[in-house]
């Protein structure tokens, strides 16, 4: 930017008759800004104290504008700089500021069709990384969105001015960055009351005069003003000087309770000067004995007593009312009032805070305010330009966002149980889930028939075989996005036409009905359990994943060098404590709620507590991190592989941060789960073998799930009963319940992993024939 002067350089000659005439239209509209800056009888300026147009001219401007509502930013009971004093204004800003500067920015052109079809400018992706400059240097992507929010919030408006690069250079593929003037520096100006350009105070005081077209301008609706925007502190302005002032107040309340001299009373009368200064003396070398550690009494001649002033504090309704400004604060600029509150709130679902904070406040300034003026500079950043060109914040891989589909999925689940194809729900949800083979069908949940099926049960007397969950799409599906396993319904593991079950080669007659609305409850009992500690390691997995991503970042603003793979991992140490921590605390509970199942079970122990023997919780805890610290490895070799695959190849920061995302996104769909049924499996196995001890339980039976995925050793035990405190057989190991090993050589991972298997208390051994019956 030329700090003076008119701005005419002499025209280029061009060749290219295209360029020349723009060129030509370029420097009409470069003498039009010349005269608007040297005619002052033409130029009009809105006077904002009266809303009227005044006829100013640029000489009679005073270099020096005001300040932010109106006053000079100096010391005293105004607040006159309410980001830098108002603790509550500057969170609430960087509440909104922050989620729409951690998001990717992506740039799309609609098509013929309509659809928005994906731009990939690496030239232009680089020059937002560090669109703009302030006298310290490039601007960040980060600070550039949190400026630009903050103006928004506190002035209802921000400037971003091209240079006379982005005209002259129309043609260039490089252009200078931008320049984020303050809204109080800018003064409109109007010739024949319409908007001609615009004068810019640069921090020096030099005044440079602009055209429209040099100017991107967004503000918030103003019904007092047609040209400048009303800024949400405005709203808010009564409540952050309230509580500025409470603020000083109770400073200045400290501050005087520091000076806290005895004061002596005199009842006689006065004292003499002699009495005054044994009193003084005597309460010096008092003073100094304390100081020493020698605490000794004090004895004084006369009628006198000392006292201490007592120390003021605020009351509770000094508190309460900073309380209900800050909530003010909040309001104004659209964030919920409750993140104001001192309380830990660790909710990020639908119904959470940060949802409809994302939801309500940040992706509408973010896609619409932010996102117009991208797109406005970028659309000038092509050869030519390109008109169709949109920009656009990507909030789906927000982890708040990401928590909230899968709440959807989970309701999808139910929709699709309930017959729904599932590109119906994905529509209705907007899941945008891929489509599949079958997913435009909706299936009976008990034997995954078609809904449109004549006859959903088999009529012949062949038995039908069940497509296997690995081969079958719609069960792939339901594994995928149902959060748990295929349908809880026994009926799955059974044939359609005689209800039975099939244990190797041979038909063992019908299951008892009470078998299976047992198996079933055991199932259903285990849902929350499997939900909470697949959370808990979702939970620890999204923030190794955010701590890559973010290094992966921070890298990408800065010169390209030579980088390894363990430049960017996660904290493995770190890792491990958190996921120990968050599955331990999973693991807690389920122990807990387990053994009260038992209890409810065993007659005449229904009103009883159950409560886990603390040795025998921190021993079965032990074992589990053990093997959960196994899993945190496993993970960090995977990413540490991924990325160091993706240096090797040469990529840049974008496609390797798009690697972890791919990579942790596997682990999270293929392991959480796994993980997260096996630690419930185990720790109900535990829990329910303590509780059987403890209630006086002499024998035990081994009761299958009767899903379609149980092992066939699984259901060869089906029936099979102990003693309690003896181990079952199960193929070739000895498991004392199901998924708790009896010993180190029984600790098979085929007979664990996954089971949903429940060992049930019995009142005997049993017969030959009640072993072997389904």
């Amino acid at each position: 930017m030329r700090p003076s002067g008119p701005w005419l350089p002499t025209p280029p000659p061009c060749a290219d008759p295209v360029h020349a005439l723009f060129t030509i239209l370029l420097f009409t509209l470069m003498q039009i800004r010349a005269a608007i800056s040297k005619d002052g009888s033409q130029v009009f300026i809105r006077d904002e104290a009266s809303g009227q147009l005044v006829q100013r001219s640029n000489a009679a401007m005073h270099p020096f504008l005001r300040g932010l509502d109106g006053m000079s930013n100096v010391a005293g009971d105004k607040l006159t700089r309410p980001y830098a004093h108002s603790v509550w204004v500057q969170r609430a800003i960087k509440s909104v500021a922050d989620p729409i500067a951690t998001v990717a920015l992506g740039f799309f052109e609609r098509g013929a069709d309509g659809n928005l079809d994906e731009v990939k400018e690496p030239a232009l992706a680089a020059f937002w990384e560090t669109p703009a400059i302030d006298r310290s240097g490039l601007m960040e992507r980060a600070d550039f969105i949190e400026a630009c929010t903050g103006w928004l919030k506190l002035a209802g408006e921000f400037f971003l001015i091209l240079d006379d690069t982005w005209l002259t250079q129309r043609f260039a593929t490089t252009h200078a960055p931008l320049i984020i003037a303050r809204p109080d520096r800018m003064r409109p100006i109007l010739q024949n009351n319409r908007l001609a350009g615009w004068e810019w105070t640069d921090a020096t005081g030099q005044r440079h005069a602009l055209l429209a077209e040099q100017v991107i301008h967004r503000k918030l609706w103003n019904p007092y003003d047609d040209l400048r925007g009303l800024g949400e502190y405005e709203a808010a302005k009564t409540a952050s000087e309230c509580d500025y002032l409470a603020g000083k107040f109770a400073l200045n309340m400290n501050r005087a309770n520091g000076d806290r001299g005895v004061i002596v009373v005199a009842k006689g009368g006065i004292p003499s000067d002699p009495q005054q200064e044994q009193i003084t003396r005597a309460l010096r070398e008092k003073a100094n004995a304390a100081r020493e550690g020698n605490f000794r009494p004090i004895f004084l001649s006369g009628d006198v007593a000392i006292e201490d002033p007592k120390i003021a504090a605020p009351d509770a309704n000094f508190v309460a009312g900073r309380l209900q400004s800050r909530h003010e604060i909040f309001i104004a600029f659209g964030v919920p009032p409750s993140m104001a509150d001192l309380v830990a709130n660790y909710s990020i679902g639908a119904a959470s805070d940060w949802h409809m904070l994302i939801v309500k406040t940040c992706i509408p300034l973010a896609n619409g305010k932010l996102a117009g003026a991208v797109s406005a500079v970028s659309r000038r950043f092509f050869p030519g330009g390109r008109s169709n060109l949109i920009a656009q914040f990507d909030f789906d891989d927000h982890p708040v966002i990401q928590q909230v589909r899968r709440e959807r999925i989970d309701t999808g689940t139910k929709l699709w149980d309930r017959g729904v194809p599932w590109d119906k729900v994905s529509d209705h949800l907007d899941l945008g889930l891929p489509q599949f083979e079958g997913s435009d069908k909706g299936y009976l949940p008990f034997n995954l028939a078609p809904v449109d099926a004549e006859s959903p049960l088999p009529t012949s007397d062949a038995q039908p075989v069940a497509p296997k969950p690995e081969e079958d799409p719609v069960e792939l599906m339901r594994l995928a996005f149902a959060g748990r396993e295929p349908v809880l319904l026994l009926q799955d593991a059974f044939t359609a036409d005689a209800g039975t079950l099939q244990i190797g080669a041979r038909k063992t007659g019908e299951r008892d009905p009470a078998r299976v609305r047992m198996a079933n409850a055991h199932l259903r009992s285990r849902g929350p359990a499997i939900k909470r500690a697949r959370n808990k390691f979702s939970k620890s997995l999204m923030a190794a994943r955010r701590e890559v991503l973010g290094k992966l970042e921070a890298a990408g603003r800065k010169a390209t060098t030579k980088a390894a793979a363990a430049d960017f991992l996660f904290d493995l140490a770190g890792f491990k404590a958190t996921l120990i921590a968050n599955m331990r605390k999973a693991s807690e509970m389920t122990l807990q709620e387990a053994g009260q199942q038992l209890y409810g079970e065993v007659p005449g122990m229904k009103d009883d507590v159950f409560t886990m023997p603390p040795a025998e919780a921190h021993r079965f805890l032990q074992q589990r991190e053990n093997l959960l610290s196994g899993v945190a490895d496993d993970v960090f070799d995977k990413v540490r592989k991924q990325l160091q695959e993706g240096i090797d190849a040469g990529e840049s920061h974008a496609q390797l941060a798009s690697r972890v995302r791919t990579a942790f996104n596997g682990i999270e769909d293929g392991r959480a789960l796994t993980i997260a049924q096996t630690e419930v499996g185990a720790a109900y196995g535990e829990a329910r073998q303590v509780a059987m001890d403890e209630a006086g339980i002499e024998w035990k039976e081994w009761l299958t799930s009767g899903l379609a995925t149980v092992r066939a050793t699984h259901r060869d035990a089906e029936g099979q009963r102990a003693r309690t405190n003896d181990a079952f057989h199960i193929g070739a190991v000895h498991l004392i319940a199901p998924g708790i090993p009896a010993g180190p050589g029984d600790n098979d991972p085929g007979e664990i992993i996954n089971c949903h298997c429940v060992s049930i208390p019995v009142d005997g051994p049993g017969d030959e024939k009640s072993n072997q019956q389904s």
